[in-house]
């Protein structure tokens, strides 16, 4: 089972992952991150209580990262992130990719 949780602060938008992040649950968690990147604002994902990740869960997780750069927004992983999303992220070695705090000109978005 997996359950997303959201708070928007006015400056960013706080999204809590609970659960799977897998190809059968990928049609939701795109469209609820596609709609916070839309948003503008700066997001914060939780991934602290993801019980499954699978390499189609880690590809969301990049396309966003990278939708927020050229929309001059941030998507940034905050807390501890659960084994399993520790280990994926580092069997593919991305930790560094979705850790990395960039900041985009809006100029070139």
């Amino acid at each position: 089972m997996k359950e997303y949780m959201g708070s928007n602060s006015g400056k960013k938008i706080h999204l809590n992952i609970e659960g799977e992040m897998t190809i059968r649950h990928m049609e939701e968690f795109n469209l609820m991150i596609s709609l916070a990147i839309a948003s503008g604002l700066d997001i914060e994902i939780d991934l602290s209580q993801v019980t499954e990740m699978d390499k189609a869960g880690l590809h969301v997780m990049l396309a966003a990262k990278f939708e927020s750069i050229v929309r001059g927004s941030r998507l940034i992983l905050v807390g501890q992130r659960s084994a399993v999303v520790r280990e994926i992220m580092e069997s593919n070695e991305l930790t560094g990719i979705l850790d990395a705090p960039v900041f985009a000109d809006k100029r070139y978005a």
